[in-house]
């Protein structure tokens, strides 16, 4: 499997809108919520060309097969397309929608749909309205579909001379040790290569992690998951990162929790995406005692997991948006605006409960109760 297509295997499982995933006019994938409104099993779709599961006309009187394999070739040729289409339901009726198509793979002919239900009397209104919120999604998942590919690179072209850097290091550490007597200088200058070898190990534990998280995303497992235990590992990875913007962590992990039913990877980008909300929040304010709380404890009937900072907070009028896709506060165009609505809907899919409070005096605090039974 392409690494594109990995990327989109864990967002077809946890979408909240129904999805497809095509080579070229055949159907390769769909997820739980594309299955829900069509009242059919996986079975009856994969394989089949799009026109299939649609009636031979539609509602603008073009031929299905032939207007299906008029969008797939533009979109191939790169051509975002966003248009009305009238699926076939397995319940004898018909289903008018609007369907945003973009190819993120060419050389396999991959194209992900994005689509929702849409009444006839709307649609036109609704259409102009939310075109270019739907170029901005094709933006996004583009985007989202060459990470994997530039990860995997990244990882390469980074490891292969820290590898060469650490076996230079060991050797000359090997054969200073080696001598029968070490003066108290060279026996300083060991032990700053000793720390340079760590430092590599470190960043190449952060390399696998990442990598395994876009790697394997296909593979992933739902199993019990110890929070603490992945706080601590995102804690690792983000201690320079902290470091570096003058944050402070105050964790009170309560030693007692339960495990909860959940996937590694996922459960860890719940932590980082509400970790790297917290340190912009942060950015934005030059107060010296910047700090980051982090508070696990084991309720009655959930698991309960809080993230504070004592930034700036969240305005009244925005805090119902904060998780919608694409809803950005930033400035700047590299915002994607989906960490948030990644959270809420990784959080959704496991019946997990996610709200959000501005402090009494400063910041704001992130409450997820992870519900027993």
């Amino acid at each position: 499997m392409s690494h594109s297509r990995v990327n989109y295997k864990t967002l077809f499982d946890s979408a909240g809108d129904p999805m497809l995933l095509l080579e070229k006019e055949h159907l390769l994938d769909c997820n739980k919520m594309t299955l829900h409104i069509l009242q059919c099993k996986k079975q009856d779709l994969i394989n089949k060309p799009m026109w299939d599961i649609s009636p031979e006309f539609q509602s603008d009187g073009e031929n299905s097969k032939e207007k299906v394999q008029q969008i797939i070739r533009k979109a191939l040729n790169g051509e975002p397309q966003l248009f009305e289409w009238k699926f076939k339901a397995f319940h004898n009726t018909t289903i008018d929608v609007q369907v945003s198509l973009n190819c993120f793979d060419k050389a396999h002919g991959l194209c992900v749909a994005i689509w929702r239900i849409v009444p006839k009397k709307t649609m036109p209104e609704d259409w102009k309205n939310e075109k270019k919120l739907r170029e901005r999604i094709l933006l996004r998942t583009q985007r989202l579909a060459s990470l994997g590919e530039l990860i995997s690179a990244l990882a390469h072209e980074i490891r292969q001379p820290l590898h060469g850097m650490k076996l230079i290091i060991e050797g000359i550490i090997y054969w200073e040790n080696q001598k029968q007597k070490v003066d108290e200088k060279s026996q300083k200058n060991l032990e700053y290569l000793a720390k340079v070898i760590d430092g590599i190990d470190r960043i190449d534990n952060v390399i696998d992690t990442v990598y395994k998280s876009i790697q394997h995303k296909d593979k992933i497992v739902i199993e019990p998951v110890n929070f603490n235990t992945v706080i601590l590992n995102v804690l690792d990875i983000f201690k320079h990162k902290l470091k570096y913007h003058g944050i402070e962590i105050r964790h009170n992990l309560d030693p007692y929790i339960e495990t909860v039913s959940f996937t590694i990877i996922q459960a860890e980008q719940v932590v980082i995406n509400l970790l790297s909300n917290a340190i912009k929040a942060l950015d934005k304010t030059d107060k010296k005692n910047k700090h980051i709380s982090i508070l696990t404890q084991e309720m009655k009937d959930y698991l309960l997991l809080e993230i504070s900072d004592n930034g700036t907070g969240i305005k009244d009028e925005v805090m119902e948006d904060i998780f919608n896709p694409l809803f950005t506060t930033e400035k700047d165009t590299e915002s994607f605006g989906m960490g948030l609505y990644v959270v809420h809907t990784i959080l959704e899919s496991f019946h997990a409960a996610i709200d959000v409070v501005n402090n009494p005096h400063e910041g704001v605090t992130f409450r997820i109760k992870f519900i027993r039974g």
